[in-house]
């Protein structure tokens, strides 16, 4: 059988066999979605068969659609999963931070001013948390 077999639909009664306006087939086949056409020149066409064919695609089954939606589920739970261990990182950074050394020794280099806020203090490259007391010697 050849593609000259059987008639050709235009696109708007195309879009009328598939309940959808001639835009949505437009934008299908700019996204490389929709059933297979027939370009002539500017004018596009679709065949009875394609038409078909493309419907018998779609259909889903009850069981498919629990299995989507089991796949949705996994990718919720690790998305949730890996944000619970950003959070736990992110407390054990915080308490790692308080308790930290509330001053600085005079090794490094570095300097509290009085302006500088508590738990903080004031370099020539800005401010920076204090350091422990066991990081005073500080590689540069």
């Amino acid at each position: 059988m050849s593609v000259l077999d059987e008639p050709l639909l235009p696109e708007d009664e195309a879009a009328r066999e598939l309940k959808v306006k001639p835009q949505t087939l437009g934008a299908w086949r700019f996204r490389g979605q929709g059933p297979v056409y027939v370009k002539i020149g500017k004018l596009v066409f679709y065949r009875p068969s394609d038409i078909r064919a493309y419907v018998a695609s779609r259909i889903v089954r009850p069981t498919d659609l629990a299995a989507e939606a089991e796949k949705e589920h996994r990718a919720v739970e690790n998305h949730f999963k890996q944000a619970v261990v950003h959070a736990i990182k992110a407390g054990e950074a915080l308490n790692e931070a308080k308790n930290w050394s509330s001053t600085a020794t005079g090794t490094t280099g570095w300097k509290r001013t009085s302006s500088s806020p508590p738990g903080r203090q004031q370099t020539t490259c800005g401010w920076l948390p204090y350091l422990r007391k066991s990081e005073t010697a500080f590689p540069i």
